[in-house]
């Protein structure tokens, strides 16, 4: 996106500094065209944010009623569960939100291995 974006400010400087109407033809056509891969790109990404932040809260809320409702997995759902928020700690408020929703529903002695240190 953001080399699409380059793109079109470089074709409006050649536009503003061309004297021929036959180039200015073709650029405005090659910017026109530029314009609506831009906006499709954009479409398209955000699509994707919104389907990538709908999956991690998903993840986030099956990984603590895993722990919540079994003793099965405590190991390694919490490790992802850990995993997945440190991963995306600086995403503002989207994942906070859910986190703390989560960590509501987990025991705690399931995250007490994570404060204990092996012993060398």
């Amino acid at each position: 996106m953001q080399r699409k974006t380059q793109e079109i400010e470089r074709r409006e400087q050649e536009l503003r500094r061309t004297q021929s109407s036959v180039l200015q033809d073709s650029l405005r056509s090659d910017q026109t065209r530029a314009k609506k891969i831009l906006d499709e790109d954009s479409v398209h990404f955000e699509t994707h944010n919104r389907a990538r932040e709908t999956f991690l809260k998903q993840a986030i809320d099956m990984y603590s009623r895993c722990l919540e409702s079994s003793d099965d997995f405590d190991n390694e759902a919490v490790i992802r569960l850990c995993s997945l928020w440190f991963a995306n700690f600086d995403d503002g408020m989207k994942v906070h939100e859910e986190i703390g929703l989560a960590l509501d529903r987990i025991p705690s002695r399931k995250m007490l291995f994570l404060a204990v240190s092996p012993i060398s």
